[in-house]
């Protein structure tokens, strides 16, 4: 039996997702008065679907025959579990919104789900590390596009490894689900929107020598 924690020094949660490091009470007081909210959140999630749309392009884009085949699968499988591991932070993220009442059992699962999206969604970012590890070496190795594509994908990838090294700790600014956390995927989804802007304007003659070379064999 789950036993409720005492409310940290951190004070109240802001409006739009609760701490790791809050009481019990506090946790459920968040889905209590916010069910609308969590909803919207939830139905939003649908738009990352779209980055399926943005990986299928990209490794079409990357596919050199005889070079990249298996790193490209690679990168492939971990956008996939990128796109999964999403849709099931969202979906226990909104599952406790259905068990709402005053029942003491009802607060304790409340809580356990919440905790389990938030393990959920860490992980993520270790998958969010794997894609952008792999779509760099595809835009260093197959010069598709240009370089500092692939250098700052690879950039990109370590803050999110970072913040999956964080999953044991449980309170201040570095604590799961705080904003800092939230830095590192504004730095994936600007990547990909200036990488997809790219794709857009890509043509045949911007493939390198080497890229060239390796696709006529």
């Amino acid at each position: 039996m789950i036993r409720e924690t005492a409310p940290t020094s951190q004070g109240t949660s802001p409006s739009f997702f609760p701490y790791v490091d809050d009481s019990f009470k506090e946790i459920y007081a968040f889905y209590a008065k916010d069910t609308v909210g969590i909803r919207v959140q939830v139905m939003s999630g649908i738009v990352f679907l779209l980055y399926l749309w943005f990986v299928a392009g990209f490794l079409e884009l990357t596919r050199v025959a005889g070079r990249s085949r298996i790193l490209n699968r690679a990168t492939g499988w971990a956008a996939v579990c990128c796109v999964l591991l999403t849709l099931m932070t969202y979906v226990f993220w909104a599952l406790p919104v259905f068990w709402l009442n005053d029942d003491a059992a009802h607060t304790s699962l409340v809580v356990l789900v919440y905790y389990v999206a938030v393990a959920v969604y860490l992980f993520l970012f270790l998958c969010l590390a794997l894609f952008m590890t792999g779509s760099g070496l595809l835009v260093l190795r197959t010069g598709v596009l240009p370089r500092w594509l692939g250098v700052s994908a690879l950039v990109v990838a370590v803050p999110n490894v970072a913040v999956f090294s964080l999953f044991f700790v449980t309170s201040g600014p570095l604590r799961p689900v705080s904003l800092l956390m939230f830095t590192t995927q504004v730095l994936v989804c600007g990547w990909v929107a200036v990488t997809g802007i790219h794709m857009v304007r890509y043509s045949p003659e911007n493939l390198s020598p080497a890229a060239v070379e390796t696709g006529a064999r």
